[in-house]
């Protein structure tokens, strides 16, 4: 069974409806969102509340199963159309970008706020973050499990911790001779 996320587009202000609708309707929905604080002059005073409010206004992401219809969930309230390309095709999202997207969020789609700037030190040193554990592919260390202490964009350099002998001896390595494992240091 093949899936695919797509961009929806909602109303402004409307995109938890939208999202308990097709949530109702069998789609797997993700609303990124965040807290909003705002002060509101009420019965002669000024107070300050915070609310809920979408982190991408008027845009939902939604998962498509093979067995979902398009015009269902266009029908769906809400909704006002989907993400297409020019030639008409529904534009999906690859699973690269929603995984980042993913992972800027906590399970319930809250929107962390230094997330951004964590997908930027990413970006810049080629994928990989200081105390994140790697595996080093390549040269005598090959097969080792290390943990990230430095990085060097510039040069695409790092500074990984690896265990010889049980003892941590830090090795220089590029940052094409390491790949990404599920696990973080702790």
């Amino acid at each position: 069974m093949s899936t695919r996320w797509v961009s929806v587009c909602t109303f402004e202000g409307r995109e938890f409806d939208a999202e308990f609708e097709l949530s109702r309707a069998g789609f797997r929905v993700f609303a990124p969102w965040e807290m909003d604080d705002e002060e509101v002059f009420r019965n002669g005073r000024m107070r300050r509340r915070s609310k809920k409010v979408a982190r991408f206004p008027g845009y939902i992401f939604v998962e498509l199963l093979d067995g979902h219809s398009l015009y269902r969930l266009q029908r769906t309230g809400d909704v006002i159309s989907v993400a297409r390309r020019q030639d008409g095709a529904v534009l999906p999202i690859s699973d690269k970008v929603m995984g980042l997207l993913r992972e800027a969020c906590t399970l319930d789609g809250y929107w962390l706020p230094e997330a951004a700037e964590v997908t930027e030190k990413r970006q810049a040193s080629g994928g990989f973050l200081v105390g994140e554990v790697v595996m080093i592919n390549e040269g005598p260390f090959n097969g080792f499990p290390g943990i990230v202490e430095r990085i060097d964009a510039g040069r695409q350099i790092m500074v990984v911790s690896i265990s010889i002998f049980g003892r941590s001896t830090s090795v220089e390595c590029s940052t094409s001779s390491a790949s990404h494992t599920k696990a973080m240091a702790g």
